[in-house]
């Protein structure tokens, strides 16, 4: 990008360019703070998706939707707490198996539940990877890395 500054010197010519590259380094952070957790699912789904198997892509897909239905649309992606994570468990674990067919309402184990909040801990990181920003809570990302399918869900 130029831009005139209406001089030759140089110095002052870094100096701008300095002060013009931190102004777009704070915007940029400012913008990761605003994703949604619906904007991050779509966008992963949309570009992320697509390359994975297809029983991977419909838990993708599913997992997205459901996490949405509990905490929202809403909800910044900077903003997750263990809270809400912990809201989603218990709502997974009181509505059952939520697929359609002869086995909906069936309780579902740890290890369900374990694999939908892998899934969350997958796409922020791949968000904060791709913004080159956090948008990661630091406390719901370290509760996500401690589940374990057996032991924090149990």
């Amino acid at each position: 990008m130029r831009v005139a500054l209406g001089h030759d010197d140089r110095t002052l010519g870094k100096a701008k360019a300095e002060e013009l590259a931190a102004q777009l380094r704070r915007t940029d952070r400012s913008r990761a703070t605003l994703v949604t957790m619906a904007e991050l699912f779509d966008n992963y789904v949309r570009e992320v998706t697509p390359t994975k198997g297809l029983r991977k892509q419909r838990h993708d897909r599913r997992a997205a939707g459901l996490f949405l239905t509990v905490l929202g649309n809403d909800l910044r992606a900077a903003g997750l707490n263990r809270n809400d994570l912990e809201r989603f468990v218990a709502w997974r674990r009181s509505s059952g198996d939520t697929r359609s067919g002869s086995k909906r309402g069936a309780p579902i184990g740890p290890r369900i539940i374990g694999y939908d909040l892998a899934f969350v801990r997958v796409v922020l990181a791949w968000g904060s990877a791709r913004d080159g920003s956090s948008v990661i809570h630091s406390r719901a990302y370290e509760y996500l890395l401690g589940v374990t399918r057996r032991t924090a869900l149990s």
